[in-house]
């Protein structure tokens, strides 16, 4: 875990246990969003997009500023084609951002993935290109397709996103599957301890 710039990265590969930061963001998935219905709406929950391990990150942006969360990547499995139909944004503080766009990185992109890029939308080298997400193709394979969400803020104060839900379908089923994604938004005069701390205060009001 290492600080670059005003983003507190956390890699999904990293033990959440272990890291304190880790812990804090992705508590607030565990805590303020559980799904245990079968399906939501008519929708399948799971399907063969697999379940990313739960990640978050701090960001440091003020009310007007826009950036992309170019974090979350979409691995279907199987042999069948699927298309994404609906892409939210989920937790107890979505309304501090508006969602400017989303877009859709496929699988012949030159990069894995970029974490956080400031404006909307992502002018950097190797996404190839980018399609708009709702009704975009996703396509098998082991690459998968990267979510460019751009996201303005709104709204003063601590903001806290848990998580991104995907809406999909393969063939004739229709599925959706929720990431445990967190971001913590806190203005750029804030220390990320500040942030942390005024995190676990909201987290335990």
């Amino acid at each position: 875990m290492r600080e670059s710039g005003d983003v507190l990265k956390i890699s999904a590969r990293t033990s959440l246990v272990a890291v304190a930061v880790a812990l804090v963001l992705v508590s607030a998935v565990l805590t303020w969003r559980h799904v245990t219905r079968d399906d939501i709406d008519g929708w399948q929950i799971g399907g063969p997009v697999r379940m990313p391990p739960a990640h978050g990150y701090v960001v440091r942006y003020d009310v007007g500023d826009v950036f992309t969360d170019g974090m979350e990547r979409i691995l279907l499995t199987g042999d069948q084609p699927g298309v994404l139909r609906r892409v939210e944004i989920t937790g107890p503080g979505v309304d501090h951002f508006q969602v400017v766009g989303i877009l859709l990185a496929g699988p012949h992109r030159k990069i894995g993935s970029y974490q956080v890029i400031e404006g909307f939308p992502p002018a950097v080298k190797g996404l190839a290109t980018l399609a708009p997400a709702e009704g975009a193709d996703l396509a098998t394979g082991k690459t998968g397709s990267v979510l460019q969400i751009g996201l303005k803020v709104v709204k003063p104060g601590l903001a806290i996103r848990t998580g991104v839900r995907l809406y999909y379908t393969v063939g004739d089923e229709k599925y959706t599957i929720e990431y445990q994604a967190a971001i913590a938004n806190c203005p750029r005069g804030m220390s990320t301890g500040r942030c942390q701390r005024a995190y676990r205060a909201l987290q335990s009001a």
